[in-house]
């Protein structure tokens, strides 16, 4: 959601996220299918959100 409104900040937080899910394959604490499901779901809700409630975020797609 972050990134749909601030590129840069949104940017930083993606990397972030993806050092956190590395670290937590990592450490043994995920499998790696966990993070890539959570990582789907929080982009399909985002972008889902921000088409449905959010009238002046410019989302990249459309779902025609």
């Amino acid at each position: 959601m972050v990134y749909l409104s601030n590129k840069r900040l949104g940017v930083i937080l993606i990397g972030l996220s993806l050092i956190s899910g590395v670290a937590r394959i990592s450490a043994g604490i995920h499998y790696p299918s966990d993070v890539i499901v959570g990582v789907l779901l929080g982009v399909v809700l985002s972008f889902t959100y921000a088409r449905t409630f959010l009238k002046g975020v410019n989302v990249p797609f459309t779902l025609n």
